[in-house]
């Protein structure tokens, strides 16, 4: 017969196990907003971690659940995508910890018999209460030899939506997971409708989110990069590329082709009619995307001489492997390459020991920016703080070798717009999108955006 387990020492003796102000094995140290976390993490046995990505979330609760390992004996058990792991173990071994580790795809059915720490990340892959891996996550969070449960995203509430807020909250043994259906009604505007003569029950509203917000604060740390670190505000430069008279006839014949192709398909049944805009802003995006590679090579080959550290995301993979051939000292992340070999790559990167990285702006690379530009004609992008590998960024606070670095391209814009407009017969409206820049027409294979994002190096 199983013992109960004993209780948790105080969160002052918590906090003493925690060692914030000692250098990690591999000589890092935690940042402020890093230390405080971990006092609030050791507050709480469970929790939602919600800061801005890029802000070392893995660090911070790894460093709470080892306090738990030495006063209470713990085994510590993370949920995370099969991408993160070897970040996770990274990490783990830089706090010289024992991790188990499980993907959302495969839980396990129960908790280890020793007092555990749950630690589940990207915990917004279990919004949704109906999913397998939701009520799974659900069923580890109430299990009797739970010690405590720490869930991290920088997405608890995606779309403004408190629905998807609700499994989280369940998880972690909030008082408003007490009720769903009393949440629903107050947050979620909860009403039954007739739909084929059956009463379905719709709660995908919002409502009270002022009120939902002061009542999950206390269980609900969200932090954005502002609040806590000591970064300048991000500066960008346009690049427009310009194409010749040949170089824009090639550019329209190729477009042009497309449209044909499609439209053959389209009469043949194979395609739908409707698609046909879809499908056109995707051939823009790819052949702008080949003709902006000139300049995206002299950008970067720029960059290089002056010693910066330069990443590239495309949405092409022949986009990325071109450009990748015309620098030997690149490094080079697509679909194509197994996830344990993605970290070793950006490992490489920032030990300096390749200057220039190119990624696939897709996840099933293992690339998980937080949020993209907009794309009119597809091409190089870089984002210090919000591009990363296998959903970690690479943001100069945390690696401190990213500098300058070219976003998405955004031109083709007005071209999109236009070619749109005359197919709805609405030439004399504006593009889709903001105005965009003088040469930005049939002649444009859109732009490059230089970024420069240097922060200042906290002490910590």
């Amino acid at each position: 017969m199983e013992q109960p387990l004993p209780p948790l020492p105080p969160h002052r003796q918590l906090v003493a196990a925690a060692q914030l102000g000692e250098p990690l094995l591999d000589g890092r140290c935690l940042f402020a907003h890093q230390r405080a976390a971990v006092r609030w993490l050791l507050a709480r046995r469970g929790a939602v971690l919600a800061d801005a990505m890029g802000l070392g979330k893995t660090l911070t609760a790894l460093v709470a659940a080892r306090a738990l390992v030495r006063l209470a004996d713990c085994r510590i058990l993370v949920i995370a995508p099969v991408g993160l792991h070897g970040h996770w173990q990274s990490e783990a071994a830089a706090l010289g910890l024992q991790l188990e580790l499980h993907s959302w795809a495969r839980l396990p059915p129960a908790l280890p018999p020793a007092g555990t720490v749950l630690i589940a990340d990207e915990a917004h892959f279990a919004q949704n209460g109906q999913t397998r891996r939701s009520q799974g996550l659900l069923r580890l969070a109430r299990h009797p030899r739970l010690r405590a449960i720490w869930l991290l995203t920088g997405t608890p509430m995606k779309n403004g939506r408190p629905a998807q807020l609700f499994p989280l909250l369940a998880a972690i043994g909030h008082p408003l997971a007490r009720d769903q259906r009393a949440f629903e009604e107050y947050f979620c505007q909860g009403h039954w409708r007739e739909q084929a003569g059956r009463r379905l029950w719709q709660a995908s509203g919002a409502s009270h989110l002022e009120e939902l917000q002061r009542l999950v604060r206390p269980l609900v740390l969200h932090r954005r990069k502002q609040d806590c670190l000591d970064l300048p505000p991000k500066r960008r430069q346009l690049w427009p590329v310009e194409l010749a008279g040949p170089q824009a006839r090639g550019f329209q014949h190729r477009l042009q082709s497309k449209v044909d192709d499609y439209r053959r398909r389209a009469a043949r049944g194979e395609v739908r009619r409707d698609g046909e805009v879809l499908a056109v802003l995707t051939a823009l995006r790819q052949i702008g995307s080949d003709y902006k590679l000139p300049a995206t090579r002299e950008l970067v080959a720029g960059l290089l001489s002056q010693g910066e550290a330069v990443v590239v995301f495309t949405a092409f993979v022949a986009t990325a492997e071109l450009l990748h051939r015309s620098f030997a000292a690149s490094s080079l992340l697509t679909g194509a390459l197994p996830p344990a070999q993605r970290q070793g790559q950006v490992d490489a990167f920032q030990r300096g020991e390749q200057p220039l990285l190119i990624a696939l702006w897709h996840r099933r690379a293992g690339v998980h920016p937080a949020s993209g530009p907009p794309c009119g004609a597809g091409g190089a992008a870089l984002d210090p703080g919000r591009c990363g590998t296998g959903g970690r960024p690479l943001s100069p606070h945390r690696h401190g070798r990213l500098s300058h670095l070219p976003l998405a391209a955004t031109g083709g814009g007005r071209s999109v717009g236009r070619w749109a407009d005359r197919q709805q017969g609405r030439e004399d409206r504006p593009a889709f999108g903001a105005p965009q820049p003088a040469g930005h027409g049939a002649g444009s294979a859109g732009s490059l955006v230089m970024a420069q994002d240097l922060p200042r190096r906290q002490s910590s």
